[in-house]
């Protein structure tokens, strides 16, 4: 089996994806290592970006800086810049230590850049720079945009997407249960198990 025994570093590994990748690597046999959030890796920090990718084989970046959809619209330089910081020092640091494969969790709002003004063009420069890292450095760079992704460990607060919110509001018996929108929005959901599966 290919993940048995190599060394692979999941960022944000309590989150969504971070959490189903950890669970299916350790059930292949992967040597897993870890970010443990801003508090004690800080991915905005590049001597921290430096240490986390010493000595891997495959780093899997699905830390993010998210918020909910209200802040997005009203506010989203909050998580552009440290995401922009993270992927490009993350990125830095993996091609320095020499990992062989580096996985960027990019996302669909690149094909609406309109309705997410500010967050599609920070995903679009982050696949931008995994390109350029594999063109000028050789760096195996591998870029996965899903869908809008639900499933366990997934927010059930403000910064929720909307599936979680519409099962909390579900749960809670709003009457009458009202679902965002005018009806013309389309979405494609996917389960975060499928992801991974296919990611792997």
């Amino acid at each position: 089996m290919y993940w048995k025994n190599k060394k692979v570093l999941v960022t944000g590994s309590s989150g969504l994806i971070g959490s189903s990748l950890v669970r299916k690597l350790e059930n292949l046999g992967s040597e897993i290592y870890k970010t443990r959030g801003r508090m004690h890796d800080d991915l905005t920090d590049k001597d921290i970006c430096r240490r986390v990718t010493y000595g891997i084989d495959t780093v899997f970046h699905c830390a993010a800086v998210s918020e909910g959809a209200k802040t997005m619209s009203e506010n989203p330089k909050l998580v552009i810049t440290p995401n922009v910081v993270m992927n490009t020092y993350m990125l830095d640091a993996s091609q320095m230590n020499k990992v062989k494969n580096f996985v960027f969790l990019s996302s669909t709002t690149i094909d609406h850049p309109e309705e997410y003004p500010g967050i599609a063009d920070m995903k679009k420069f982050g696949e931008q720079l995994c390109k350029f890292y594999a063109r000028k450095y050789g760096m195996k760079t591998t870029i996965i945009r899903p869908t809008q992704t639900y499933g366990p460990n997934d927010k059930f607060d403000s910064r929720g997407h909307v599936i979680p919110n519409l099962i909390k509001r579900a749960v809670s018996k709003e009457n009458p249960f009202i679902v965002w929108g005018d009806g013309s929005n389309v979405r494609d959901f996917l389960y975060v198990e499928d992801l991974t599966k296919g990611i792997l």
